[in-house]
């Protein structure tokens, strides 16, 4: 198969979900995942028409920007981040979709500070499926660490991001998917009720390449494709 028939099929694939959401395929932005890919990799997508690509590894985030600087990429940091990287993904990502605790939010605000960097576009990492070998929150602390985070005026909570089960039947994370979308839904609301003004929460980052009809259809925005558009990694 042909990158350029890989772009094709998804685009849609992404607008018929989209559809049966009741939105257009414009709504749904998808990231091109290009872990484990090199930069010429990298290009080539571009070529066919991804615009938004993530990264795993703030090394292999920084390598690609500096390989590519004449593209024009919104890069997303999708992996775990750890404090002593927070400096490193601020110089070149436009989204941040790990965050995942208070301690990370406050160096998060001390590297904007020192960069000054405008705002941090962050997704809010849920851990939906309660998995012990995953990052994220767990539902039960989540509202307490939204609260904890209107602390910090250069993070802009764009939304929730959750990484599902790995399953063989999408329709088994259906729930889980509309679980996220409902839970961010009344965080939405009792964030603007406590006026909240910092992009509360528009946004849901929920889907790969296995399940992402499914999350889309129950109101993801943001899809993270991997093995569906560099089909050999």
């Amino acid at each position: 198969m042909q990158p350029s028939d890989n772009w094709e099929q998804l685009q849609q694939k992404v607008a018929a979900a989209a559809l049966r959401s009741g939105r257009p395929a414009d709504a749904v932005t998808v990231i091109a995942v290009s872990k484990t890919v090199d930069a010429s990799q990298v290009a080539a997508a571009y070529q066919w028409g991804w615009r938004h690509f993530g990264e795993n590894r703030p090394q292999e985030l920084t390598a690609k920007q500096q390989a590519l600087p004449h593209l024009d990429i919104t890069w997303h940091m999708i992996g775990q981040l750890q404090r002593n990287k927070v400096r490193q993904v601020l110089a070149g990502s436009s989204y941040i979709h790990s965050l995942d605790r208070f301690s990370l939010a406050q160096e998060l605000q001390r590297q904007g500070e020192k960069l000054a960097v405008a705002s941090i576009p962050c997704f809010v990492e849920v851990n939906a499926a309660n998995e012990a070998n995953k990052s994220g929150i767990s539902w039960e602390e989540l509202p307490n660490l939204l609260h904890q985070l209107a602390q910090f005026p250069l993070l802009s909570l764009v939304g929730l991001m959750t990484i599902a089960t790995i399953v063989q039947d999408p329709e088994e994370v259906r729930p889980l998917f509309r679980r996220l979308a409902q839970q961010r839904q009344q965080l939405q609301e009792e964030l603007q009720q406590e006026g909240y003004t910092h992009a509360p929460l528009q946004h849901l980052s929920m889907g790969m390449s296995a399940d992402f009809t499914v999350a889309i259809e129950e109101g993801a925005d943001f899809v993270r494709i991997g093995t569906a558009i560099f089909v050999a990694r």
